[in-house]
């Protein structure tokens, strides 16, 4: 089964390719995460700043006849991991629906796939704003080591105002990784974000200034339970610029206004250093 969808994503993407289609990458650097090998030590529970991650993933796209789309890709995530994605998107009036069918890509040496299912609904009132929601979650259950669980959920609501929309969502996101026969390691992130995008009509850029709190650990699950959270004030812009109608370019930069780790969280930034997370990508038409 898993070996017919990979197939069948990368057979999709091929032909969209070839076909009228929107392609969409992105790239990203950030040391607001723990790093994936620290273990359940003093020097695995202190923050330093130190380390860099980077990503990159890619999409192509393409609409059909009577409201319906396709997405497939593969995407990274420093909590929910690489997986390699394809989604389905009906619109039907103000009402658009995604399914997401994905795999779990060579997340640990033990287990290459792992396939689970997004799903996500948005209802844009005309004039006035949209509601947003949905999760995702993998299927597999912790029955061996190198095995891991993925899920998360989000909400949104937009409210349009003069010449922008500004945007309330919360996002959470979690993973565990049985590590060891006596050991599973979770990620987890929550972010509430306040999200104000301005526009003017016939202007190429657009900017989004955003605020936001976010709580981030890593919690070491044995018979000594360790959890090392850490909680952070956010501030950040996106600048995206349409070159045109089939192009557009877009810069994004987020960091951490003010720090506190809880827990068994050992905080040692230095005063010069700053958590942040940066990305920039791309979208155009084929």
């Amino acid at each position: 089964m898993l070996r017919r969808l990979v197939v069948a994503v990368f057979g999709c993407t091929l032909a969209l390719v070839a076909s009228a289609a929107e392609l969409e990458t992105a790239g990203s650097i950030s040391n607001l995460y723990w790093a994936p090998d620290r273990i359940d030590n003093t020097a695995g529970h202190t923050m330093t700043g130190s380390e860099l991650f980077w990503q990159v993933e890619g999409s192509v796209s393409q609409d059909f006849s009577d409201g319906l789309r396709f997405k497939g890709g593969v995407e990274q995530d420093p909590i929910l991991k690489r997986r390699l994605f394809a989604e389905l998107g009906f619109d039907v009036n103000n009402l658009t629906i995604h399914f997401t069918p994905f795999v779990g890509l060579i997340n640990t040496a033990q287990k290459w796939f792992n396939p689970g299912l997004e799903a996500s609904v948005r209802y844009v009132f005309p004039g006035v704003g949209f509601v947003e929601g949905g999760f995702s979650t993998s299927f597999a259950p912790l029955s061996k080591v190198g095995d891991y669980y993925i899920s998360s959920e989000f909400a949104s609501v937009g409210i349009s105002v003069e010449n922008g929309i500004i945007t309330f969502s919360v996002d959470d996101r979690s993973s565990i990784v049985r590590s060891t026969s006596l050991l599973d390691v979770q990620d987890y992130q929550t972010r509430y974000l306040l999200d104000t995008e301005i526009f003017y009509k016939n202007f190429p850029v657009r900017t989004n200034l955003i605020l936001g709190y976010q709580l981030m650990g890593r919690a070491y699950i044995a018979s000594s339970p360790h959890d090392t959270p850490l909680h952070s004030a956010l501030g950040g812009l996106r600048l995206t610029m349409l070159v045109g109608p089939d192009f557009s370019v877009y810069s994004e930069g987020i960091a951490s206004l003010f720090n506190l780790g809880l827990g068994d969280t050992l905080l040692k930034v230095p005063d010069s250093s700053l958590l942040f997370e940066l990305k920039t990508g791309l979208k155009f038409h084929l």
